[in-house]
């Protein structure tokens, strides 16, 4: 049996930024992108001001309504201009809920829709955040008011808290390889983020949350 080729470029402009959290014992991610300007550094400096600025979004609007098991732990950031790059992390940083009730589900959460100027799948992104407590499920199984409320000013502040370094957020559209030889079929890119919005009050779900046991 022959290897496939392991395909990577560089993509220009592009920098990967990970919201890093924890519920119980799992460890839970979400992952957003920067378009940067030439000359930007990633370091663990700007990842701990786009750390300290998503922190303090949680803290205002989320903590309420996240169980004590949950944390928001940090950011790490890595340069997709060069290919190969390690994460970069931000100094350490810990958001804790306050909300008496247990979590829900790990699978069970509330999505952030990012949208740009363009239409298609492709130029759409979704964020989904932390499993809430179960006070922020209400009685006909759809996200409370009080929670939906604290969701819409978590995700109307999140583009700046991303912006915190320097950048815009933006969508990222992986390039398309020809995995016979890595020819590049289609190039990669970047669209801008122009708005982060919570759609409904209806709970989504990510399986891989689930985990294995």
């Amino acid at each position: 049996m022959l290897d496939m080729p392991n395909c990577r470029v560089p993509i220009p402009s592009a920098v990967l930024v990970r919201f890093n959290w924890s519920s119980g014992s799992r460890t839970m991610h979400n992952i957003v992108h920067l378009s940067v300007p030439a000359g930007y550094a990633v370091t663990p400096a700007n990842a701990t001001l786009i750390s300290q600025a998503v922190g303090n979004l949680v803290a205002t609007f989320l903590a309420g309504h996240m169980s004590t098991s949950s944390h928001f732990i940090g950011v790490s950031m890595r340069d997709l201009r060069t290919i190969d790059q390690p994460f970069v992390e931000s100094t350490a940083i810990d958001v804790v809920g306050t909300a008496a009730g247990d979590p829900l589900p790990g699978n069970v959460s509330a999505v952030v829709t990012l949208r740009t100027a363009l239409a298609g799948r492709r130029n759409r992104g979704r964020l989904f955040v932390i499993p809430l407590d179960e006070g922020s499920n209400d009685a006909g199984g759809r996200i409370a008011a009080a929670a939906k409320t604290a969701l819409d000013s978590f995700a109307a502040g999140l583009m700046n808290a991303v912006q915190s370094s320097g950048g815009t957020m933006a969508i990222l559209n992986r390039p398309l390889f020809n995995k016979a030889d890595c020819t590049v079929l289609r190039q990669p890119g970047l669209v801008d983020v122009v708005t982060a919005l919570i759609r409904d009050t209806r709970w989504d779900s990510q399986r891989r949350r689930l985990g294995k046991t």
